[in-house]
């Protein structure tokens, strides 16, 4: 007794014999008997183990790496657009460093550095701000990328130029991302 499957791919095997180029090609059926088209004709194989004039292990060994390999490229594909490239956020300043002898006239500049938690940080930029003439904040930007990181901990140092400032007594503060802030003391002569 044929099946409805088997019945429907023997008319359509029949009436285009000359489209079917000699390959084998498998169809797994809803009961698991495997029909493959040699030129255009069918064999019925064996239902799980194959048989030794047919290859039916080897073909489902093929199969079965075929898809793995294919399923393997498809999800580094699928991983690689989910990955959002990279996200900045502000990271905190262990020290910083303020030379003396800056004039109204000088192009003032600091020396911040500090320690990125692992190897996805990287430096982007330093935000300077100046709130009154003679209050300055400094945000440390870093550039964080998504996905695998090393484990370790990744010291910067990075000079932040502030700009030119009036002469007399500023503040400093280096902002880190919590709100929190370490302040210097900086002197600017006429």
């Amino acid at each position: 007794m044929r099946s409805a499957a088997s019945r429907t791919l023997r008319a359509i095997t029949s009436q285009n014999d000359k489209k079917f180029p000699s390959f084998i090609f498998n169809l797994q059926l809803q009961l698991g008997t495997r029909i493959a088209l040699v030129n255009g004709k069918h064999n019925k194989l064996a239902k799980e183990k194959g048989s030794a004039e047919n290859g039916g292990k080897m073909t489902k060994r093929f199969l079965m790496v075929a898809v793995a390999v294919a399923g393997m490229f498809m999800g580094l594909n699928a991983q690689a657009a989910d990955v959002p490239a990279e996200k900045e956020v502000v990271v905190g300043v262990n020290d910083a460093y303020i030379p003396s002898g800056f004039d109204s006239t000088s192009d003032v500049f600091v020396v911040v550095n500090g320690i990125f938690p692992n190897g996805c940080y990287r430096w982007s930029r330093a935000d300077v701000a100046h709130p009154t003439t003679s209050l300055h904040e400094v945000k440390s930007v870093a550039k964080v990328s998504q996905g695998m990181c090393l484990m370790v901990l990744v010291p910067f140092t990075k000079e932040v130029r502030l700009g030119t400032i009036g002469a007399g007594e500023h503040k400093v503060r280096f902002m880190n991302g919590d709100g929190t802030y370490l302040e210097k003391g900086l002197v600017i002569e006429e």
